[in-house]
């Protein structure tokens, strides 16, 4: 009895084995691949900026030049008076550079294209414009000077002048290397313009002695200009991804707008007292340049195809009967 029982408990073990083998089974497929994003700069972008620039020739630089007018029918000009000359220097002298500085804040918006070359490299180009919060900077300066033979009397001159940078705009060229995939080195150049405006002018008196406040004649003369000016700019610069289509950067820039003159003429009527004589003129110039650097930091938004490839791989199905 104990060996049938024994018989009939392998057969059964050794019929269920033979039906398990039987029966097909399943591989499950491998784990899904999804590759990382591919980081790419090519495509547009827009972006915000916030810095600060400084004026490397913060400086209104004024220049006199007395000239005398004809008095005669004949037009022969009359010899000039002395006043006329101290006039010129009191003027030169009183302003000899006026410190109008325009550094300030800046903040503006930026739009560009870049296209990624297969070795690294990165060239795109980008325009911009830029808010000063300095609208008008101005100066002024005062002083006395002597008459020679002039019976004790003195001129005094005052000297006023204002500049004003009122927004910046910039056309430029970048070209630049992936130190990493992430991390963009570049150089830019390229136009400048910008709004600008600015005046100029003196006033000037005959006290009839050292220190009096009280003034016997007054002549004055200025001159003023608003335009849009053109220059260049040049630079540098590093972005980083952050994420892919978000970026941030460090930039540096250098502008130079040219230098721009004013002019005014000053004349003294030939009866003004105390020094009656003939008549003459003051011709009154002004000088200043609009240059500067700017350090900004941005943010851009780039509309590039950051769409990972993604290659799901199924496994095989395998069954043994």
């Amino acid at each position: 009895m104990k060996k049938y029982l024994v018989g009939v408990a392998t057969w059964a073990l050794s019929s269920a084995s033979a039906l398990a083998a039987d029966m097909p089974y399943y591989n499950p497929p491998p784990a899904r691949y999804v590759a990382p994003p591919i980081y790419t700069w090519t495509g547009f972008y827009v972006g915000v900026n916030l810095g600060g620039t400084f004026a490397i020739s913060p400086f209104i630089k004024p220049s006199q030049n007395a000239v005398d007018l004809p008095q005669t029918v004949a037009l022969v000009p009359a010899p000039l008076p002395p006043d006329a000359n101290i006039a010129a220097v009191a003027a030169t002298t009183a302003a000899a550079r006026l410190k109008a500085d325009n550094s300030g804040f800046i903040g503006g918006a930026q739009i560009g294209y870049d296209w990624q070359a297969g070795n690294g490299g990165v060239i795109g180009i980008e325009a911009d414009a830029e808010g000063f919060s300095r609208i008008r900077a101005r100066a002024s300066s005062a002083l006395l000077m002597d008459v020679p033979d002039g019976g004790g009397y003195q001129i005094g001159a005052f000297t006023a002048g204002s500049r004003s940078l009122n927004f910046l705009g910039t056309v430029r060229l970048r070209a630049g290397w992936l130190a990493l995939p992430t991390l963009l080195l570049y150089a830019t150049g390229g136009f400048a313009y910008g709004q600008i405006s600015g005046d100029y002018g003196v006033t000037q008196a005959y006290f009839p002695q050292p220190g009096s406040p009280y003034l016997l004649a007054a002549w004055t003369g200025q001159g003023s200009y608003s335009k849009i000016a053109t220059g260049w700019t040049l630079g540098f610069g590093t972005e980083w991804m952050i994420y892919p289509g978000v970026t941030i950067r460090g930039e540096y820039l250098y502008y130079s707008l040219g230098s721009v003159q004013t002019s005014g003429t000053i004349q003294k009527d030939p009866t003004s007292p105390p020094i009656v004589g003939p008549a003459w003129q003051n011709l009154t110039r002004s000088y200043t340049s609009y240059n500067g650097n700017i350090f900004r930091v941005g943010l851009n938004i780039r509309f590039s195809d950051y769409t990972p490839l993604v290659k799901p791989v199924a496994g095989p199905i395998y069954a043994r009967y």
